[in-house]
């Protein structure tokens, strides 16, 4: 078992989902590449190796996992296959793909190399998703019929302009409608069309869209419906960087519950409705992936096709969605 495991970081598209590395015990941080100066945490600057490139980093950093966050989104399935071909393993930033055969040489190139791929998906072990999926798989709601997401972030001069840079709303944003969808209740999403539009988006030459409205079938036969969009709230008026929640309609009754709530509420035919507490039922999705690198064990009940499953629906999505005209007055 290893005691420590040494991270590096690339790029800042988007941010970085892992500066929380440097707290962390029994992480070390041995290398950042393609991040700017300015992009870092005031408490993380200078505490680090530089690297010109991403290739010079993972040759010579001694690093174990590749924190992907790349500036060009649509090329980080390439970088994420290198990485693992080198012998490291990958977390990376969402979308992992922007084509279906992308996404599976990234599972095949994990199950060939033994390299431990991750995407970054949180919301698998989230409160309060974790309580959800455990009270729908006790069969609280019965057989799941209808399912109902929402995922909104604010709208700002920073969105890019291009869907190569971080994905665009679909499958940055849009991803999340499918992890609380098939991370919660457990069913695949089987059939799914898209309608966006880019009202809203005064920008000189952007195609950043606005908004997105899913309509899906699941794999029982049931329905969901999903809502994503770039018209959320945003501090010091609102108390997270965004809004969402996922509502579940079962045979019996129905679950609901949203962003850093930590009880759930639950209507019961014949019973009322109750709140439930699921506050403890959550554990850290990267600390996971530590813990699964240093011990060499599985720690998540997940296989890689379930994680990335949610990517490859918004693949579809992607693919069959119908950008709705508009004047944009």
């Amino acid at each position: 078992m290893k005691n420590t495991v040494k991270v590096a970081l690339y790029g800042n598209g988007g941010g970085h989902q892992v500066w929380k590395a440097y707290t962390m015990p029994e992480v070390e941080v041995v290398g950042i590449s393609g991040v700017e100066e300015c992009a870092m945490p005031e408490s993380v600057r200078g505490k680090a190796p530089r690297y010109e490139s991403l290739e010079d980093m993972v040759k010579n950093s001694g690093v174990d996992i590749v924190s992907l966050c790349a500036p060009l989104r649509k090329g980080q399935a390439a970088l994420a296959v290198w990485c693992m071909e080198q012998g490291k393993h990958v977390y990376a930033e969402k979308p992992s793909a922007f084509t279906e055969e992308e996404l599976d040489e990234i599972i095949a190139t994990s199950k060939r190399t033994g390299m431990i791929y991750h995407e970054q998906a949180g919301t698998y072990s989230a409160a309060p998703y974790c309580g959800m999926r455990r009270l729908i798989s006790e069969g609280v709601i019965g057989k799941v019929i209808s399912v109902h997401t929402q995922k909104s972030y604010p709208w700002h001069d920073r969105r890019p302009k291009s869907e190569d840079i971080d994905g665009g709303l679909i499958r940055q944003v849009g991803i999340y409608n499918m992890r609380f969808i098939e991370f919660v209740t457990q069913l695949k999403v089987v059939e799914v069309t898209a309608r966006e539009t880019t009202l809203g988006n005064d920008h000189e030459n952007s195609d950043c869209r606005r908004a997105v409205v899913f309509a899906m079938t699941l794999e029982n036969g049931g329905v969901a419906s999903g809502t994503a969009n770039y018209c959320g709230p945003c501090s010091p008026h609102w108390n997270h960087w965004g809004y969402e929640y996922v509502r579940v309609f079962g045979e019996n009754g129905f679950l609901d519950g949203g962003e850093g709530l930590g009880k759930v509420r639950l209507y019961q035919s014949g019973k009322g409705v109750t709140e439930i507490d699921v506050s403890e039922e959550k554990y850290d999705f990267f600390q996971a992936f530590v813990d699964e690198v240093r011990t060499g064990k599985p720690v998540f009940d997940l296989s890689i096709e379930d994680e990335l499953s949610p990517c490859r629906k918004v693949i579809w999505a992607r693919n069959n969605s119908v950008l709705v005209e508009n004047n944009n007055k």
